[in-house]
């Protein structure tokens, strides 16, 4: 999707394809999406992004903004959940182009931004929710925290993102709109 609309010949990375250690500047392009900023240590990924790039190389990666809907849904999840660790930033950080660009520093020039939007069909907001139960891993833990800890709050959180889910919602169509970023390593 993100390589098409810039016509860049990317190789998808991961945080697992990074744990692999690939060599300096060996990469003419890095596409990643969203894979990065669940990460726990995303600055560290990041680094090791901008390091496995050639000069010259183009960088590319969509993130969630924080004020819309799977950002949100990140603050939410955020806050039925123990504080992280110090020093691990919010995903939805890297959804603000102003720190996008602080993190990517001088490393990079030609950033651009753009947004789109990804459709998800859904026939109900619980039936949604029910799948990211079981499939997206903050959601999960949260659910099996407060399943076993406190079954009342695991209901008041299902209101609290049920509602946070409607004002996307509408003709069976949940809209999760994100933030595509594109620079060129220096």
């Amino acid at each position: 999707m993100l390589a098409g609309r810039y016509a860049v010949a990317a190789e998808r990375l991961t945080v697992e394809t990074l744990a692999l250690g690939l060599p300096s500047a060996t990469l003419t392009a890095s596409l990643t999406a969203q894979d990065l900023t669940g990460n726990a240590v995303v600055e560290d990924a990041m680094a090791k992004v901008l390091d496995s790039v050639k000069s010259g190389g183009t960088i590319a990666f969509s993130t969630w903004p924080p004020e819309l809907l799977i950002g949100r849904s990140f603050t939410l999840v955020g806050s039925y959940m123990p504080p992280p660790p110090p020093g691990v930033s919010p995903p939805p950080q890297w959804g603000d182009p102003n720190i996008v660009r602080e993190r990517l520093g001088t490393a990079v020039t030609e950033i651009v931004f753009d947004r789109d939007r990804m459709n998800f069909p859904a026939l109900s907001l619980p039936g949604y929710r029910a799948v990211i139960e079981r499939t997206a891993g903050p959601m999960l833990k949260l659910v099996e925290m407060l399943s076993a800890s406190d079954p009342a709050r695991l209901t008041e959180f299902r209101r609290e993102y049920d509602a946070l889910l409607a004002p996307y919602f509408e003709n069976n169509i949940l809209r999760q709109d994100y933030l595509l970023t594109r620079a060129t390593k220096r």
